[in-house]
């Protein structure tokens, strides 16, 4: 475009109606009318979506369609701005705007997106460092701008379809937090994530049994309830959560009589009791 003096830099209002141009070369700034079309062009289906259509002569703007459907609303600005409101619709199609009583024209393309559903995410625990790498499954997710976890806001590191890879942020406090998706068709998926401490072993009854294994053992201690494995002597016991304070295991069998530590690792760490355990 032609009459600029030394343009530095530009700034585009919130509506995307207009664009200003700073000139350096003559301590200007220009304003020059966006390109005619629909902003946004994107939605979901359920509709709702406020969209601004930008243009000439839109000042007696007496219809605004979305297909063969009416806008749920519209409002004529002035005569280069139209603001509608999408209604409830399954496919993209084009807008057009009725001026006066019969003259009809397409003034841009709306888009139709599918609603975004979450599934589930790949882990639901983790330290307050965060760090962590988390997958949200589901549909409808190719458009996520961001993944909240309560009130931070992460960007995606990797977004396809049926899943969104982000880097788990770090928090101030354990507990739970909703985390939500949020995509351009408007549509909010949730799960919940919840910080813990590291864990910790206060102590481990009865503490002796036989090198055959199979005595049962209450550990008890704190930040247990995210328990993945129980180690007693090195070899993986099995067990099953009862608390936040307190985990059942089955001793395993061992080569030799002696102590044996006791490890419990959670999602959030390892706390081990050394020798806690005597097999006899």
């Amino acid at each position: 475009m032609p009459g600029f003096h030394a343009p530095s830099w530009l700034a585009i209002t919130p509506d995307n109606s207009e664009i200003y141009v700073v000139n350096t070369g003559n301590e200007t700034v220009q304003v020059i009318n966006a390109s005619a079309g629909v902003y946004p062009n994107v939605g979901p289906m359920s509709g709702g979506t406020p969209v601004t259509i930008v243009g000439q002569g839109l000042g007696n703007t007496t219809a605004v369609r979305f297909g063969c459907l009416p806008a749920a609303s519209f409002t004529v600005i002035n005569d280069h701005e139209v603001r509608a409101v999408s209604p409830l619709f399954v496919s993209d199609v084009k807008i057009n705007a009725t001026l006066g009583q019969n003259t009809s024209r397409t003034v841009g393309r709306f888009y139709y997106l599918q609603d975004s559903v979450m599934t589930g995410i790949s882990r639901t625990s983790g330290p307050l460092s965060g760090g962590d790498t988390l997958t949200v499954t589901g549909r409808g997710l190719i458009t996520t701008s961001e993944v909240r976890f309560g009130g931070v806001s992460v960007t995606p590191s990797a977004v396809l379809d049926d899943r969104v890879t982000v880097t788990v942020p770090p928090a101030q406090a354990p507990g739970p937090v909703p985390v939500t998706v949020v995509t351009r068709s408007n549509s909010y998926g949730r799960a919940v994530y919840t910080y813990t401490n590291p864990p910790g072993i206060s102590s481990v009854t009865p503490t002796s049994g036989p090198t055959s294994g199979g005595t049962p053992v209450l550990i008890e201690g704190t930040a247990l309830a995210f328990t993945q494995t129980v180690t007693i002597g090195g070899t993986q016991a099995a067990f099953g959560v009862i608390s936040s304070t307190r985990v059942a295991a089955v001793t395993p069998p061992a080569a030799a009589p002696g102590p044996a530590d006791v490890t419990v690792t959670t999602t959030s760490g390892t706390a081990t009791a050394p020798g806690v355990f005597l097999y006899t």
